[in-house]
């Protein structure tokens, strides 16, 4: 089994264990809320997807009781300007050749629901 991980602080983690590529939210404290710095992890992250030819589905996966609670608003309300905004981010994901599914395992809330609506399926999953 090959395996690639990338691991940040609090940012997304991308892992990809064979034909599975797993990016996991990782800001429980905070919903999962979405931040300027993870909006470049991901466009990252589906950058080396579509470079892998051997991933043939792609989850979206949250640490904690809430899936996503959309985009930090106090980044929008700083007016400052990021690599890439929030709807740049959902349309990186949605670009994804493979199937992509949303394994929503609880609370979504405000952009969060772009992102699961970004994944080509969603499925609630026991948290």
């Amino acid at each position: 089994m090959r395996e690639i991980e990338i691991v940040g602080n609090e940012i997304p983690t991308l892992r990809v264990d064979g034909f599975r590529a797993r990016i996991r939210l990782r800001r429980p404290e905070k919903r999962n809320r979405i931040e300027p710095e993870d909006l470049e992890a991901l466009v990252n992250f589906v950058e080396e997807i579509h470079a892998n030819s051997s991933i043939r589905c792609v989850t979206i996966e949250a640490t904690g009781p809430s899936w996503c609670s959309g985009y930090h608003l106090g980044a929008l309300a700083a007016r400052e300007k990021y690599k890439y905004g929030f709807n740049e981010g959902c349309d990186a994901i949605a670009s994804i050749k493979v199937p992509t599914l949303a394994v929503i395992g609880g609370n979504i809330h405000g952009g969060g629901t772009d992102l699961a609506m970004a994944c080509d399926m969603r499925v609630a999953a026991r948290s």
